[in-house]
């Protein structure tokens, strides 16, 4: 049995070529871009905060934050300290059931009812709550962003069409999702800055003017169409890779090379100024379980 996780299929969806490298290789990059980093941090500092039974949840994040982001600048650090004290969901309204719940979920044609054979799809969901007035179960997203989050702008279009939310829907049963997304300080380090404890309330102040302009709690639901088509969308992407891999060849896609990340990390290999077996650049994964698994 073929088992393919989801952030392996949301790069092959980006680009064959990074996922050839990435997945079938197994050759990432000795040292994450700094957007990865930031994101892997925010998302550390989640599943503390959410974890189930804690009770002194902003200061779990922070310590969790200072234990795994002492790798970024100051500057960076003092930007997701302030995120995390800023950071209100209503999180009394519900039961944490469990964080970073893992899935295997078969990859279905909607339109047959067949599965597809000798594959399945993976991943991890980052909670699982309850929602205490009517006992109902939903996925929760956390997800970062420099966008403009309020109102119903280019970011929340983009996630109305979220297939892998609809898939979570699936394997777990839930209602819907929420998405908890926090925006991302946009004040930089300069020279009225004595040091980094000043830069922090300085962004601590700028998210206290707008509060809905930095953190925004939505609920969503997802019709059948809805997951109907997100189960569509997985099946014949499923089959393309298929053919990648029955073929051997994983075509390049240009304009995945500068995206939402940066820079891709094996355009120096596609372009013939890198070489994807020199260990000064990559490294090997420890095991074929080991995810580099973006967060946003």
């Amino acid at each position: 049995m073929t088992v393919i996780t989801y952030s392996a299929l949301s790069t092959f969806q980006a680009c064959p070529r990074r996922y050839h490298y990435q997945y079938k290789l197994g050759r990432v990059k000795l040292q994450d871009e700094i957007a990865l980093q930031v994101g892997t941090a925010w998302h550390r500092a989640m599943e503390a905060y959410w974890a189930p039974g804690e009770t002194d949840r902003t200061p779990a994040a922070i310590e969790m934050l200072r234990q795994c982001a002492d790798y970024l600048d100051e500057a960076e650090v003092a930007k997701l300290l302030a995120m995390v004290e800023t950071y209100h969901p209503p999180v009394d309204d519900f039961e944490v059931v469990r964080i970073e719940a893992p899935f295997e979920e078969r990859i279905v044609n909607p339109e047959t009812g067949r599965p597809m054979v000798g594959t399945t799809v993976a991943g991890k969901i980052d909670c699982l709550i309850r929602r205490l007035r009517d006992g109902t179960m939903w996925v929760l997203e956390h997800k970062t962003t420099a966008s403009e989050i309020l109102g119903y702008g280019d970011y929340w279009e983009a996630l109305q069409i979220d297939a892998q939310i609809a898939i979570y829907v699936v394997a777990t049963g839930a209602s819907g999702a929420y998405y908890d997304v926090v925006r991302k300080p946009t004040i930089k380090l300069c020279g009225k800055d004595t040091d980094a404890e000043a830069f922090r309330r300085r962004c601590v102040a700028q998210r206290a003017e707008e509060p809905a302009s930095w953190h925004q709690w939505r609920e969503v639901v997802k019709s059948a169409d809805d997951v109907a088509e997100a189960q569509l969308d997985l099946w014949q992407s499923a089959h393309t890779l298929s053919d990648c891999e029955r073929m051997g060849r994983y075509p390049r896609q240009s304009r995945s090379c500068h995206g939402l990340f940066g820079r891709c990390p094996y355009i120096g290999v596609c372009v013939g100024t890198a070489l994807i077996d020199d260990d000064t650049i990559f490294r090997t994964k420890e095991s074929a379980h080991e995810e580099w698994e973006v967060k946003p």
